[in-house]
């Protein structure tokens, strides 16, 4: 039914030019060979901070993973670099006995205690596998097992066992069951069964308290229906089950993840490529995304996890519908949520969890006032008349009231998955999923494509040692489309969202009809240009929350934004006067200041 083991990395250097390029350097640059944001993660295994409860300790594992993804791509020596250094660190907090947590002894495995211990095996397993000194991976890979035999040994149906579904109280202990993924990479590295027996175990439970997640999915029931519809654990727990499939080749399990990805984007993914109408949850969002609401929406781990559990999906089948919801997710929510104006969301209302009172109705819990910093990201993502920077997600206080978030960490895991399904390699070359400017350096055969951005043509010179394939994504959002090799136009044939296109050395021209549309909603309109979303903007000095009257047929012209870098602009004539709309990755970014509300759905009269 499926093909399997399609696409894979591509095993080479990545150099990507435009807003992609501008966000990655501004990511390594300002964040990822920050030693200090190192230094103050693992500080936080070394004191066991998390002595109230909370998550300091996914913060290491969560970034971790994103730089050995970014790395995968760009081969950045700065960022290995980076990564072997506090990695040497952490592993001078482990326990004789095996242990890396940030919760004392006393109060383990309750909480976000084996949530963060997931994230210490996945971030240094992701490392593991770009690791260049095979001394380290050694010392590495054997300090996760003993990590990893401390909790198989603390945790299972064993007599004097905890058992997974009792080792937290939040949302059906989904968090401690989505350790199935780093039980089964770690298995497919060291070959020892007991690993892969509690993985097992931990699907036995179902995945949740109280639900069968598994079951539920086949039987095609909406994620928002579930007991527990926390979006980031569940699709956390959908990816393991997909990477237990790839031991097992038990095709139910598969068949469950392909059908739950499918629930996922019919019934919660929004125009920008992202989940959660209601922050951080399953709530039927798709349909009620062109609502204003006053709680923020769309978190940014839930579209990081989303774009994992596609890149997976693509990676496995080859199927293009996932590289189509990739693209989505990437160019719009993923890149507007990049704090590349390094703001410090003075204006974010988070609780201050030190004097958080129980007893009290959340209301009336003191607002955090202290010192802010620049995170790398912003955690939601609005789309009605709202503004970015409302709250910090995962909010935590560390020494010297140094604060972090969730999404903070996680979100460059997103921009580095953007990079390595752009162009991914196939048996006989290569399958281009994102038509921007990248340069691909692999070993016989070098790729370096341009896109237009007035008329989305897009070109791709191919030098290489013998014929490659190139397989050639068609977009759903292209009305028609030609390819030329050296300027000629060649037939190709359309199969699984692909065509396919074979040289060795030359150009191949793709030209896309990528005009302006129009969508609608609940009556409101909203557009887009070829994958980009675009939105209105305060900043722009129009009033973006007046309902406008629109024809039929809106005549569309470009225009020169000089308030603020965006990668299109464009006025469309109403009967109102122009109303002037940009590309949702750059509208919004100052969202320190009063006039920074933006809106993608548009009121009609």
């Amino acid at each position: 039914m499926w093909r399997k083991d399609v696409f894979a990395c591509v095993d080479g250097k990545m150099t990507f030019g435009g807003y992609i390029g501008e966000l990655e350097k501004y990511l390594v640059d300002k964040h990822i060979t920050d030693g200090e944001i190192w230094k103050l993660f693992v500080n936080q295994f070394r004191c066991k901070t998390d002595n109230d409860w909370r998550w300091r300790g996914e913060y290491w594992g969560k970034a971790m993973r994103g730089a050995a993804m970014l790395y995968r791509a760009t081969k950045d020596p700065a960022i290995y670099d980076a990564m072997k250094a506090t990695i040497e660190d952490l592993l001078s907090t482990q326990e004789e006995n095996g242990r890396i947590s940030t919760y004392p002894v006393g109060m383990e495995f309750q909480g976000w205690d084996m949530w963060a211990r997931k994230y210490i095996i996945l971030g240094n397993l992701y490392f593991y596998e770009i690791c260049e000194d095979e001394a380290f991976k050694e010392k590495l890979l054997a300090a996760l097992v003993k990590h990893a035999d401390y909790i198989v040994a603390h945790v299972g149906d064993g007599d004097g066992q905890i058992p997974i579904l009792k080792t937290s109280d939040a949302w059906g202990t989904m968090n401690s069951c989505s350790n199935l993924e780093p039980f089964v990479k770690l298995y497919k590295i060291t070959k020892n069964l007991k690993y892969l027996d509690f993985a097992k175990y931990i699907v036995s439970t179902g995945l949740c308290d109280g639900a069968d997640l598994i079951e539920l999915s086949l039987k095609g029931v909406p994620p928002h229906k579930y007991a527990h519809p926390k979006a980031y654990e569940m699709m956390s727990c959908f990816q393991g089950l997909l990477e237990l499939y790839t031991v097992t080749n038990n095709p139910k399990q598969l068949e469950a993840v392909v059908k739950f990805a499918d629930l996922v984007y019919d019934n919660e993914i929004t125009i920008i490529g992202t989940a959660g109408y209601e922050g951080e949850f399953f709530s039927h969002s798709a349909p009620g995304q062109t609502e204003y609401s006053e709680k923020e929406v769309l978190e940014t781990c839930v579209t990081a996890v989303w774009m994992n559990l596609c890149f997976r999906l693509l990676e496995l089948t080859g199927d293009a519908k996932y590289a189509d919801w990739l693209e989505c997710a990437a160019l719009n929510a993923m890149n507007g949520s990049v704090n590349n104006k390094n703001q410090l969301s003075v204006r974010s209302e988070n609780w201050d969890p030190r004097y958080v009172d129980a007893t009290l109705p959340p209301e009336q819990w003191p607002k955090y006032n202290g010192k802010r910093q620049i995170l790398p990201f912003d955690s939601y993502s609005p789309l009605v008349n709202a503004r970015r920077g409302q709250l910090i997600a995962g909010f935590n206080i560390m020494e010297d009231e140094q604060t972090y978030g969730c999404c903070a960490c996680i979100g460059v895991a997103g921009i580095a998955m953007e990079e390595l399904f752009a162009v991914m390699k196939t048996d006989k070359g290569y399958a281009v999923n994102l038509y921007e400017d990248v340069t691909v350096d692999a070993e016989g055969c070098r790729l370096k494509m341009t896109r237009d951005k007035k008329t989305f043509a897009v070109k791709i010179a191919v030098t290489a040692d013998k014929e490659v394939e190139l397989l050639l994504r068609v977009p759903k959002w292209t009305n028609g489309y030609q390819v030329l090799v050296d300027g000629v136009e060649v037939p190709v044939e359309e199969k699984y969202g692909y065509v396919s296109v074979s040289l060795q050395n030359g150009v191949v021209e793709i030209l896309f009809n990528a005009s302006v549309r129009m969508l609608k909603l609940n009556g409101k309109i909203a557009f887009k240009k070829g994958p980009y979303v675009l939105a209105r903007d305060q900043k722009l000095g129009e009033d973006i929350a007046k309902p406008i009257e629109f024809a039929e047929k809106i005549t569309v012209k470009a225009f020169e934004n000089s308030v603020f870098d965006c990668d299109y602009a464009y006025k469309l004539q109403t009967k109102d006067g122009d109303v002037s709309l940009c590309d949702y990755a750059h509208v919004g970014k100052e969202y320190d200041s009063e006039d920074c509300n933006i809106s993608v759905w548009l009121e009609q009269k």
